[in-house]
């Protein structure tokens, strides 16, 4: 039974992806995924057809965006006062299409997209890229282990780390 995904394994999956029928991603099995099952690593729906099944199981799913990434949120446009952001960087430059990150008042960080800049306010798209997509995966399970004591803390596969982190978000001094 070990080999079998369940919470707290690491699964590792090839696959080819697509969102609303286009091709996205390719991942062999030498470079197969790894995610922590039952973390949310990936999407639910994905999650949840792999649930119970261990290495050499094949898939072909195609997810609905509830499944997937979530429905499209008008509400997740925002209007952002101008003077919020901070591009004084010589390679930063504030224009339509770039990623920026913005803290709450609770210190939550979030992810967005700028959409248009105007005289006084910028207009950040904070849904997922993926949401209202329709998704389908066609792949296979590589391999199925035990997650480490740092990936339960962490909540990720430690193969996670540095494509996800920079080096700083994980400063070893950061216990004390």
């Amino acid at each position: 039974m070990a080999n079998i995904l369940t919470a707290d394994k690491v699964g590792s999956i090839a696959y080819e992806f697509y969102a609303n029928g286009d091709h996205l991603e390719s991942v062999s099995e030498a470079e197969a995924l790894e995610y922590l099952h039952g973390w949310e690593n990936i999407p639910p729906g994905l999650e949840e057809i792999l649930e119970g099944k261990s290495a050499g199981f094949e898939f072909d799913v195609t997810l609905s965006p509830e499944d997937g990434h979530g429905e499209y949120d008008e509400d997740l446009i925002e209007e952002i006062p101008r003077e919020q952001f901070d591009f004084d960087e010589e390679d930063a430059t504030l224009e339509p299409g770039i990623e920026v990150e913005m803290m709450d008042e609770d210190g939550d960080i979030f992810e967005g997209v700028v959409q248009k800049i105007e005289a006084d306010h910028v207009v950040v798209d904070f849904n997922p890229p993926l949401a209202g997509k329709t998704l389908r995966y066609v792949g296979k399970v590589v391999n199925v282990r035990e997650a480490t004591e740092t990936e339960l803390e962490w909540g990720i596969p430690e193969s996670l780390v540095d494509t996800l982190f920079d080096d700083e978000d994980f400063d070893e001094d950061d216990d004390e």
